[in-house]
């Protein structure tokens, strides 16, 4: 339930309501799901915690690197601090 709250308040652009509930749902999950760091890394992106951001994106991409999204928005981080060859490659 704290997933689909932090996804709404996400939508919402309370950003550190949504960090907070991604962070229950994380901690409260035996087998954390890829959209779960997905979730929170887009919301530690949206703050502007890019190394936070890219952290948990690169966890969602070890859980299923099938993940096309967890592809780009990490790509966009590694673009925004710096890290051009990250950026080529997630691209």
């Amino acid at each position: 339930m704290y997933f689909f709250r932090g996804l709404l308040n996400f939508q919402m652009h309370n950003f550190y309501e949504a960090l907070a509930d991604f962070n229950r749902a994380i901690d409260a999950e035996e087998d954390s799901s890829a959209y779960f760091f997905l979730a929170r890394g887009r919301t530690y992106a949206c703050l502007s915690i890019l190394t936070e951001a890219m952290k948990d994106l690169s966890v969602a991409l070890n859980l299923d690197e099938t993940l096309q999204q967890a592809y780009i928005y990490r790509g966009k981080c590694a673009y925004l601090i710096g890290d051009n060859n990250l950026a080529f490659l997630d691209f």
